[in-house]
């Protein structure tokens, strides 16, 4: 999983107030994240230092607070492990309660009927004796919210011994990103998408034949989105690959991809049914709920946490990213925080696939 600061063309690569040497970095690397993450490693004692010395000459804490927070995010930009479906996948963002984001969060799921029988016909002859008639239903669709943290840490013994935060950022990202996924692929099972029939196929049989069965599962799609696992996804890859679209995210999810709107690999089904291995859908077959937990930041005191802001890239789901200091123990500690919440909306219009009889 890859997280990044923020979209590059609408933010700047900091988070916070740089110093000048952090500003000089991102401007000799073109605001090339990956670039940036390279040289903080290669030269971290230099720009440590020149942030210490600046928080000393503010008397602020000697943590670099916001040199250190800044560098979690970047470290975090290069790092890779299983590849999940982004949250458009799902149905529109929806955020959190801005005050209270705990809060469980209510999506209005309009049921009516779409059979013409509301209509009402007037004419010669044929006058309606109202037209004030209303048949419609909404059904609310509860999203339980909870807050999710990834903490890690590093004690004295471990820097003196050559450990760092940023080693910790892989594992720790992966692990976070695998609770997400889980909350999410929880919801996809046979027995939620019952309305449309299963597709189900063997790697080696899979192909074009059963992407085009889909589509016509999904006619009543506004939009159709695809993910597949590895297997099932490499039977779509044209020969030679070197003709393939080039991807949204490289090696990862495609828009306008064999006839549909978004196509992508996803690699983590473990919380998903039994032999599920993909989902077509429209965006509203699931709700899903993400966004930043509240800090009331001028009741911390001495400035002892520092925090930021980030996304997730390829999932696009907002991520709290928060460092501290021990002064007791002498240890370093991070965290990534997020809100969230998923479940299944409109079941009519999601179908499994499956490598056998899914449940």
């Amino acid at each position: 999983m890859e997280i990044s600061i923020h979209d590059q063309d609408r933010h700047p690569v900091w988070s916070g107030c740089p110093s000048p040497a952090l500003v000089n970095l991102a401007s000799r690397c073109g605001n090339d994240r990956r670039a940036i993450y390279s040289k903080l490693i290669e030269d971290w004692p230099l720009f440590l230092r020149d942030a210490q010395q600046r928080d000393r000459a503010m008397n602020a804490n000697s943590f670099s607070s916001s040199l250190t927070t800044n560098f979690l995010i970047l470290g975090a930009t290069t790092v890779a492990s299983s590849k999940f479906a982004a949250l458009k996948m799902f149905s529109r963002d929806v955020m959190p309660d801005p005050f209270k984001p705990l809060a469980t969060g209510v999506m209005k799921y309009v049921t009516t009927p779409q059979t013409a029988a509301g209509v009402i016909t007037g004419g010669v002859g044929n006058t309606p004796a109202s037209y004030e008639s209303a048949n419609d239903t909404i059904t609310p669709v509860n999203i339980t919210v909870n807050q999710y943290t990834q903490p890690f840490a590093v004690t004295n013994t471990d820097l003196n011994s050559g450990i760092r935060l940023n080693d910790l950022v892989v594992a720790n990202m992966a692990n976070l990103g695998v609770k997400i996924n889980s909350l999410m692929m929880a919801n996809i099972k046979s027995a939620n998408y019952s309305t449309l029939s299963p597709i189900i196929s063997t790697a080696g049989a899979f192909g074009f034949s059963f992407t085009q069965q889909l589509w016509g599962l999904l006619k009543k799609a506004n939009r159709k989105h695809l993910m597949l696992d590895g297997p099932y996804f490499a039977k779509l890859i044209n020969i030679p690959t070197l003709f393939q679209p080039t991807p949204v995210v490289p090696g990862s999810s495609w828009e306008n991809l064999i006839g549909y709107d978004y196509v992508t690999l996803h690699t983590e089904w473990s919380a998903a049914g039994a032999n599920i291995i993909g989902f077509g859908c429209d965006p509203q077959a699931m709700g899903v709920i993400a966004g930043l937990p509240l800090i009331d930041s001028p009741a911390i005191p001495g400035g002892i946490l520092s925090q930021a802001t980030g996304m997730l890239l390829g999932i696009d789901i907002p991520i709290a990213v928060y460092a501290w200091f021990n002064v007791t123990t002498r240890t370093y500690w991070a965290s990534y925080d997020m809100m969230f919440g998923a479940n299944a909306l409109d079941t009519t219009i999601g179908c499994v696939i499956a490598s056998g009889t899914p449940t």
